[in-house]
């Protein structure tokens, strides 16, 4: 038995094959009945020009910008900024679930080190902040 999301997925598929077929037999419907009074070739001619037209207008449409290409990488800019903004404070926040015992210990350890020669540490943190800059 399917689930209610593959059923879903099969009948929209048959709905589109449904509606594709159906737009064909409407078109060569209005080739026959143009047919009729400026003959086959001019009444094909016609509906596939006309169909090349309302699709030139649906790419248009749907390809058209909406907003200008230095908007977008300001926007794509500031997207990645704040995901990487929260990458340290994600990576610390999962450390400390899967070991709290471990990141105690490391916490322990880096108080230690800092109450005990506290002007190696300001000096440590210089020449990092430097090598990032």
């Amino acid at each position: 038995m399917l689930d209610a999301a593959k059923l879903r997925i099969i009948v929209g598929l048959g709905g589109a094959l449904i509606g594709f077929v159906g737009l064909c037999c409407l078109f060569a419907a209005i080739t026959i009945a143009l047919a009729y009074w400026l003959g086959w070739i001019e009444a094909t001619l016609i509906v596939g020009l006309t169909l090349l037209a309302i699709s030139g207008v649906c790419i248009y449409y749907c390809i058209r910008p909406q907003k200008s290409a230095v908007s977008e990488i300001e926007n794509i800019e500031t997207a990645t900024a704040e995901a990487l903004a929260d990458l340290p404070y994600d990576a610390v926040q999962s450390m400390i679930r899967k070991r709290p015992f471990a990141a105690v210990a490391i916490a322990m350890i880096a108080g230690y080190v800092g109450v005990k020669d506290p002007d190696e540490i300001v000096k440590n943190m210089q020449r990092l902040v430097f090598a990032i800059i």
